[in-house]
């Protein structure tokens, strides 16, 4: 008797967009196993800049005020400035989830293989990351319409929410943001896409996330108190 090789059903981009919210378990034991960076990847950065253009003029508006307080700030600076963040804004978003994905892969990847004890590769971890960064497409369409009715783009779906609007620049504001509902979510997909990449328990690759997650969040909050600011 001829061996007849077994492969996973196919599962293409579109049942996989569906199902990271759907079934991620599924769609990660097929990464496991034919791992698919670049369709999630593009499906992401595509989002990022489709939701980035329609508020990069108050992104702008809002960097402009920081840059106006600033005394050697001249007018023909300040508009060579404004000119430029119409390009670079929208380009930022795409840039900033590739390195994302990047990074968090390689983190993860560490963490699974070396604190874990699992054994995945980089490509399965990356397919996974961008994978879970699809949670930004219903994220983006949650976001893009409060920022223009409130014309701010300092919009959190967070305990940060119940601040008042004072607070905004606050270390408190930027920590109790990091408690998004999303990122949250895409915490717990993390945490499943270990799991099962690198085959260890969910209850180990959870707590090492949410370990990461407690050690990362004030360091955030400290950079966006300091760089970042508020509007």
């Amino acid at each position: 008797m001829s061996e007849v090789a077994l492969s996973a059903p196919a599962m293409p981009l579109s049942r996989r967009i569906i199902g990271i919210y759907t079934a991620p378990r599924a769609v990660f034991e097929y990464l496991r196993d034919s791992p698919r960076v670049l369709g999630a990847l593009v499906v992401v950065c595509v989002v990022a800049l489709a939701a980035t253009v329609p508020i990069t003029n108050i992104i702008i508006q809002e960097q402009t005020a920081k840059m106006q307080a600033k005394p050697n700030m001249t007018p023909e600076a300040l508009s060579r400035a404004t000119q430029v963040m119409k390009i670079t804004v929208p380009i930022t978003g795409v840039i900033g989830n590739i390195v994302i994905v990047l990074v968090l892969a390689a983190i993860y990847l560490f963490m699974a293989n070396i604190i874990l004890g699992g054994s995945t590769n980089y490509k399965r971890m990356m397919a996974g990351v961008a994978h879970v960064s699809l949670i930004g497409v219903l994220s983006s369409i949650v976001r893009v319409p409060l920022i223009l009715a409130k014309q701010n783009s300092q919009v959190t779906l967070s305990p940060a929410v119940f601040l008042p609007a004072e607070q905004s620049k606050t270390f408190l504001y930027h920590l109790l943001s990091q408690c998004d509902v999303f990122a949250i979510w895409m915490l717990g997909l993390s945490a499943l896409a270990i799991s099962v990449l690198a085959g260890v328990p969910t209850k180990k690759a959870t707590t090492a996330v949410v370990i990461l997650w407690i050690v990362l969040m004030p360091i955030f909050a400290l950079l966006q108190t300091k760089f970042g600011g508020g509007s």
